[in-house]
């Protein structure tokens, strides 16, 4: 028996290195194509699309082959060659230098002539075949030009009167061959600044941030337009990774954005009313599903029912309300939104935004504690299941939570240090198929058991408990129903999938009508047949009340570990990331904070940065050790649930709504409206109210 164990430990824990090796592998190789990154002097993250001349065949893209010489590595451009001072793989930037320019040499001058010009003017990249652009195409705005020029003229006499004109007699005019005056205008030459005797030398671009060509260059010496034009100029090259994200744009006619708010390129949008309500109801079937039984279980069938299909209406209507803010300030023409956050402070200022934030982060960390709980019991479960079935039900098999909720914690520590571990594009289909097989099976088990008559006695007033113990056992119920029916923080990723037309908020509205709907039917489904299987023994997940047959049960159970590995990156990266950017602002130039270590691990290149090392180890230990002190899953997703219902789903949408429609204060939409607000504000308190109530219970009969 003992060796049986050590067997199946062995091969519980190859099976998480292998998921976490194969993970990382995915999450941080570089080279999308399966290339080692190549290196060239100070530029040592050479990947795709990117190549250097000499790669072996099918490394990179052909469109954006670099060239090392000398030890430097040198773009060329049209009928010249720049050296490369950086690629960027945040923002789809390159920034190159013009060769001709020394650093401590000030009479050294570009050698190409480069404007705007020379790229192609269009905003829409599917109008063009050029690899490199001049322009960023951004979601929250039109779009940015990536430099600013620079012009170099040659005048007969001395410009003493036009500020506009740098000189540049102290460097340039002793070196120059041509006669006369060197003169450097910061920006565009207009017709009106070209002075008589003054010809056009040379126009080259910078993308130096301390050059303001809109101000007067009074102030201006020649040696800070040479700093900016050391400094170089940059171009994007995000055509080349929309055709790699997107396909080819021009044979689709599609549009790509960079999305600076998320740091991510965004596609043609070709979703509709009903793929919006799939995603809908992808989103609200999890974990917390499995504890409505539970809450039909407190409540009994009439208050019950009840109570699923009041959340599901009021979850209609709200989000009807943010579907409507979707843009701002007008819904069909207005600047759209691409968070909820950012909605919140179009609509409501900053005050509120920083509130909305909050309440939304908090939720994420403390999710994380509620994936932790329901890993390690559902790892407990299973183990539960093996052993009685083994041994049978005379056989000691209690089993603690704790070394389940470590070893779920260390996973997630290596995970964590993968960068965007939560974008990976298979974490979204792996988290669908196991939420809905979890759900089903469970369904599924308490369905036999109904069908073989051996279902547990019901009522419709739901378990028989003393007045106080059942009013906090209602209020924990009511923050449970919250959790398993929220997705406000994902509302407006869903509507940035919709086509623009129909317009998108009209298409929402039909899909929370066709989500919420299904989503209302499963809950009934799942917790009827939940309640009708046990009866007033309920379970608080439903799965862990079944041990047979074992491997179903395991199965299920596994399914839920599997889900959350994953939804705890999907969770938690957001959370990482803000405290990250926060300590980025704060502490720029810290090597701690910002600077990243890249190495190799079997030709993939890794990058490792020590403030993410540490900090994400701390939360995550943290998040591990409240999981461990209070396992106690119904209390615990009741108080999340409480805590995201009354801010997230009612509040907001309904002050953001008052706000667009100008509703007249103390009229009687703006009563009915404060109503509701003040309605679910009340729903969320006692939630929280009844859930720790229910954990300090919990806690006290834990320690006696």
């Amino acid at each position: 028996m003992r060796n049986s164990l050590g067997v199946m430990w062995r091969q519980r824990v190859l099976s998480v290195v292998v998921l976490f090796v194969v993970a990382h592998i995915s999450a941080t190789m570089e080279q999308e194509d399966g290339c080692r990154p190549s290196s060239c002097g100070k530029i040592t993250n050479i990947t795709h699309p990117f190549r250097l001349k000499g790669d072996p065949i099918g490394c990179g893209d052909k469109r954006y082959e670099l060239a090392c010489e000398n030890d430097v590595t040198v773009l060329y451009l049209y009928w010249g060659k720049y050296n490369v001072e950086a690629i960027n793989y945040d923002n789809f930037t390159v920034r190159v230098v013009d060769p001709g320019l020394q650093q401590q040499n000030c009479s050294s001058l570009p050698r190409y002539f480069l404007s705007l010009t020379n790229f192609s003017d269009a905003i829409y990249y599917y109008d063009t075949t050029d690899p490199y652009q001049a322009i960023n195409r951004f979601t929250n705005y039109p779009y940015e030009l990536l430099f600013r020029h620079i012009v170099l003229l040659n005048c007969s006499h001395l410009m003493a009167d036009n500020h506009k004109y740098v000189n540049a007699a102290a460097c340039v005019n002793g070196q120059s061959k041509s006669k006369g005056y060197i003169y450097a205008i910061a920006g565009d030459l207009v017709a009106e600044d070209l002075e008589v005797g003054c010809d056009v030398k040379l126009v080259t671009p910078t993308s130096w941030w301390g050059l303001d060509t809109d101000r007067d260059t009074d102030t201006y010496s020649y040696t800070t337009i040479l700093e900016a034009l050391l400094y170089g100029f940059d171009i994007s090259w995000m055509a080349g990774a929309c055709d790699h994200k997107c396909g080819n744009l021009s044979a689709q006619r599609s549009d790509c954005y960079f999305d600076s708010s998320k740091h991510a390129l965004r596609c043609d949008k070709q979703g509709n009313a009903l793929t919006a309500s799939t995603h809908i109801i992808t989103v609200v079937v999890g974990a917390g599903v499995l504890s409505l039984a539970w809450v039909m279980a407190q409540l009994g069938w009439i208050a019950g029912v009840a109570s699923i299909l009041a959340f599901a209406c009021v979850s209609i209507f709200t989000y009807n309300l943010v579907a409507d803010c979707y843009r701002y300030p007008d819904p069909l023409t207005g600047t759209r939104n691409y968070t909820y956050m950012q909605a919140v402070k179009a609509y409501l200022g900053g005050t509120m935004h920083v509130l909305c934030g909050l309440v939304q982060y908090t939720k994420l960390a403390g999710i994380t504690v509620g994936y932790t709980i329901t890993t390690s019991t559902s790892l407990v479960a299973i183990r539960k299941a093996i052993c009685i079935h083994n041994g049978g039900h005379e056989a000691s098999c209690k089993f603690s939570n704790n070394a389940f909720a470590i070893g779920f914690g260390i996973l997630q520590i290596f995970l964590s240090q993968i960068p965007n571990f939560h974008e990976l594009t298979w974490l979204s289909t792996v988290a669908a198929i196991t939420s809905f097989g979890y759900v089903f099976i469970g369904s599924g088990l308490c369905l036999s058991v109904i069908l073989s008559g051996k279902g547990a006695r019901t009522s419709i007033t739901g378990t028989k408990l003393p007045i106080e113990d059942k009013l906090l056992k209602v209020f924990t119920s009511m923050g449970n129903i919250a959790l398993a029916c929220t997705y406000a923080t994902v509302v407006y990723d869903i509507m940035d999938t919709l086509k623009a037309h129909p317009p998108e908020n009209k298409q929402m509205k039909r899909a929370n009508v066709m989500g919420v709907t299904a989503m209302a039917i499963l809950f009934l489904l799942c917790s009827g047949l939940g309640y009708a299987a046990f009866g007033d023994n309920t379970p608080g997940n439903i799965l862990t009340g079944f041990t047979e047959p074992f491997w179903l049960v395991a199965l299920g159970n596994g399914f839920i570990v599997i889900h959350m590995i994953g939804a705890y990156q999907v969770m938690g990266q957001p959370f990482f990331r803000l405290i990250e950017m926060g300590a980025n602002m704060t502490r720029p130039h810290s090597d701690f904070i910002n600077k990243e270590y890249p190495f190799m691990i079997g030709g993939v290149m890794v990058r490792f940065n020590m403030f993410r090392l540490i900090w994400r180890t701390i939360f995550v230990i943290l998040g591990t050790i409240l999981a461990m002190a209070m396992p106690f899953f119904s209390e615990i997703l009741s108080f999340l649930g409480a805590i995201g219902f009354g801010p997230l789903v009612v509040f907001f949408p309904i002050q953001m709504h008052i706000t667009q429609k100008h509703i007249r204060r103390l009229s009687h939409r703006w009563c009915g409206l404060q109503l509701l607000s003040c309605l679910g504000f009340i729903v969320s308190l006692a939630a929280v109210v009844g859930s720790v109530h229910g954990m300090m219970e919990n806690f006290r009969k834990c320690n006696h």
